[in-house]
């Protein structure tokens, strides 16, 4: 059986470096045709390597390294202070950990709440978190026994808003309503005690304030709560996933709406969907971070409009063999208005159907050369092509990394870039399985000029385009002698 395919459209590499050169051909290209099939297309959318200073001072960076830039902070090894990020907290308000208060207390970071202070040069630990205006920051701290610890609370100006310093080992408490929406920080220091302790705190936020009611907004779309054009404030958490606002349309009228939280709310998203009168969901944006949605009405009535997090707490995978991190929280400010008119919404982005190819490509890891990086670009044109409109892929993958994944838990659980790789491997190979296939693996040779070569031989007829390219490897110069001749030379010395 003959499996090559007709003429396509693709690029190989093709490199030379100085008197180094090889050229790939594209064109007909085989790609073992009986490990193909047929998916179809997914009609969802949805919206150390350390170095030396002298080459750091450069200012050049060589792909596949990890340069330190400065000295990594001090993890602490038998705890999670502070506050679950096992090391220092910053010691002034720029430099200050994020803690998250309306997320579960479980010592991953930003969610623990016990800290050290007293060390050597360690006087003061700093955190901040996001609080809608109007509501009611509750902050506890408890000194260990024998020492004294202070506590304050600062606005986003670096003013002092509130503070308690009790006499020694007393607690010390705030209650302080927030005038701004935002960022607000809080600052434990060390007034007297010998060495180090540990110190427990909490931080509530009592209350909410959604669109200046006083309270929370509706959960429901039946109990939305009421609104008209203007900019408000919210507030989400892990109690409260969803705020629902409903106001009235004009048809024809186009209702406009930006969600703001980037630099409010910390490390969360939060999505916005528009419902008609009917209750039908008929537009959403869930970029991450901010959204903008923009939408014309074809009814008039009472709309609805839903804030809510992502990913949450509650619609998210349930799997049984790992657990799931969930997380999201923080204030957001939402601007309404109604324009007097709007374009419909963009429709969906048309997509290619989607022939996965039955093949794994293996580049080894090289973490002294770039070698491997120009073998994966030799590897994109079998892996991931265009014929007759439809494209064709197969992953492309790099073996023998041992660098450690840097997801936050023990250092036994950590795992390395090569078990995340496997994982992707054992997903690949299940679907495979689940159409009857097996891949067919192919260990990309380590020099890419023979890479090229081999892939082009491999898997092409003929071709009359190519691509010339850099191949990434060490220049050595030549040194031909010209010219060599031996000659004593005399001379005479007078005094």
């Amino acid at each position: 059986m003959n499996y090559k395919l007709v003429r396509i459209e693709a690029v190989i590499l093709v490199a030379f470096l100085i008197g180094t050169m090889f050229l790939g051909t594209v064109g007909s290209l085989s790609t073992h045709k009986t490990h193909e099939f047929s998916v179809e297309k997914n009609s969802n959318s949805y919206g150390d390597r350390e170095t030396d200073d002298a080459f750091l001072d450069t200012k050049s960076y060589i792909l596949d390294r990890r340069y330190v830039l400065e000295p990594p902070l001090q993890t602490l090894a038998n705890d999670y202070d502070d506050a679950g990020y096992r090391r220092d907290a910053g010691d002034d308000i720029s430099h200050s950990n994020a803690i998250y208060p309306g997320e579960m207390v479980d010592d991953t970071p930003g969610r623990g709440r016990t800290g050290k202070l007293g060390a050597s040069g360690d006087d003061e630990d700093w955190y901040y978190f996001s609080v809608c205006r109007g509501q009611t920051i509750d902050i506890s701290l408890v000194p260990p026994m024998g020492y004294n610890y202070d506590l304050s609370l600062w606005d986003k100006n670096e003013n002092e808003r509130a503070s308690s310093s009790n006499p020694g080992s007393q607690a010390e408490h705030i209650d302080f309503v927030a005038d701004y929406t935002g960022k607000w920080f809080i600052c434990i220091s060390h007034v007297s005690g010998s060495g180090e302790g540990q110190y427990s705190f909490d931080v509530d936020l009592i209350g909410q304030n959604d669109a200046d009611t006083g309270s929370d907004a509706g959960d429901s779309f039946a109990s939305a709560t009421l609104i008209s054009p203007g900019s408000f404030d919210g507030y989400l958490d892990m109690n409260d996933e969803e705020d629902w606002y409903k106001f009235s349309v004009n048809e024809g009228q186009g209702i406009h709406f930006v969600l703001k939280m980037k630099t409010i709310a910390i490390l969360s998203d939060f999505d916005i969907y528009l419902y008609n009168p009917s209750g039908d969901m008929v537009y959403s944006e869930n970029y991450y971070y901010d959204d903008e949605l923009l939408y014309p009405a074809d009814v008039s009535g009472q709309w609805r409009v839903r804030i809510k997090i992502f990913p949450g707490y509650t619609d998210i995978p349930q799997p049984t063999e790992w657990e799931y991190y969930t997380y999201g929280s923080g204030a957001y400010n939402l601007s309404f208005s109604l324009e007097p008119s709007a374009p419909e919404p963009p429709g969906p982005v048309p997509q290619p159907q989607i022939t996965p190819i039955a093949q794994t490509f293996k580049i080894s890891n090289d973490p002294d050369s770039n070698k491997d990086e120009y073998g994966y670009l030799a590897s994109i044109p079998a892996c991931n092509y265009l014929e007759n409109g439809e494209r064709y892929l197969s992953p492309i993958v790099y073996t023998g990394d041992e660098t450690p994944t840097n997801w936050f838990g023990e250092d036994e659980d950590r795992g390395t870039v090569d078990d995340t790789t496997q994982y992707l491997l054992d997903d690949w190979e299940t679907y495979l399985a689940s159409h009857g296939k097996t891949p067919y693996e192919y260990e990309v040779p380590s020099d890419p000029v023979e890479a090229a070569a081999e892939i082009a031989v491999n898997n092409w007829d003929s071709s009359d385009l190519a691509v010339i390219a850099v191949d990434g490897s060490a220049y050595k110069d030549t040194v031909r002698t010209v010219l060599k001749r031996t000659k004593t030379l005399k001379r005479t010395v007078e005094v």
